[in-house]
């Protein structure tokens, strides 16, 4: 039943923000409603800054290299535990 709740809640606040779309202002208070009950279901702020955005454009940093330091600092993290 709660998951059934949750949904209603999910499509109720879709209408909210289909509404709000609609309208030929945007209404900052509903917007941080909605960032902040996404916050609630999923744990992250689904907002992201268009300078962050922008930085990672111009960064010549890639995914192969994220994924290679993952693979580096999982590695590191294995040999140091202690398992026994």
């Amino acid at each position: 039943m709660q998951m059934g709740l949750a949904w209603a809640d999910v499509e109720r606040m879709q209408a909210e923000l289909d509404k709000t779309r609609e309208e030929p202002r945007i209404c900052t208070e509903q917007e941080q409603e909605h960032r902040r009950y996404i916050h609630r279901l999923t744990g992250f702020d689904p907002w992201i800054d268009p300078k962050d955005i922008e930085e990672a454009l111009n960064s010549d940093f890639n995914m192969d290299d994220f994924i290679k330091e993952l693979e580096r600092e999982a590695e590191s993290n294995s040999s140091g535990t202690d398992h026994g």
